[in-house]
This record gives C-alpha cells, sequence and structure tokens, in this order.
C-alpha cells in the first residue's frame, strides 16, 4: 500500500475530513490530496508524527509507509551521539542478523519517550 493510501485509510478511521487534517498540519487541502492521491511525496517526519497524532494511530505506520515509498530513512543528526548511532547502523547495517534487528526494535523500545520524538 502507498503513504498516501496508508494516510487516506487512517484519516477515514479516524473520521477525519481532509480539511481537518490539512488544519492540524499546516498544508493546504489541495496539498493534501495531491499526497494521498501519490503526486506528491510523503509528508516529513515532523508532520507525520503530528498527522498520527492527530488521527490517533501509532506513528510507526505512517513513517514506515514514508519509508518505504522513499526507499530511504531519515535521521535526525542534531546531536553527536544521534550522528554517531546512525553511522553505526549505516556502517552494519547489512551484515545485521535478525536477532540483532530484534535487539535493536527492543532496545528503542525501551527508550525513555517510547521512541516517539515527542518535540515537535
Amino acid at each position: 500500500m502507498t503513504f498516501g493510501k496508508t494516510l487516506r485509510r487512517c484519516r477515514e478511521q479516524a473520521k477525519k475530513t481532509m480539511g481537518e487534517l490539512a488544519r492540524e498540519l499546516a498544508v493546504s487541502p489541495a496539498y493534501l490530496s495531491d499526497v494521498e492521491r501519490g503526486r506528491r511525496p510523503p509528508l516529513v517526519e515532523e508532520r507525520l508524527k503530528r498527522a498520527a497524532r492527530f488521527l490517533s494511530v501509532e506513528p510507526e505506520t505512517l513513517i514506515a509507509a514514508a519509508a518505504a515509498e522513499r526507499g530511504t530513512i531519515r535521521l535526525n543528526t542534531d546531536r553527536g551521539e544521534q550522528l554517531e548511532a546512525g553511522v553505526a547502523l549505516m556502517r552494519t547495517w547489512d551484515n545485521l542478523t535478525p536477532e540483532q534487528y530484534r535487539e535493536i526494535i527492543e532496545i528503542v523500545g525501551r527508550s525513555p519517550n517510547g521512541g516517539d520524538d515527542q518535540d515537535d
């Protein structure tokens, strides 16, 4: 399923109009319509998280759909330790075992803010 279809499904399940979501995200309804129809790329991460909160869905739902469509995952590297962790993951990503991936998921699930960056 494309990002746009995922976003539309989440919006409709939350019984929100396109106008309501557009206002929440500070974008035009026409822009949001283009995103849902796949005419524009997925929303940026801060808007993904805001949309997830507004629609009462897990942020991972929208983040995963956006990453699958883009073919990449974007990491914030504002702090040195974030950059260091991101580089370490990139360097070894293709060589990790399934168990190591599960361990990473477990570690980030235990983060102080539950793995969801709420500061936007």
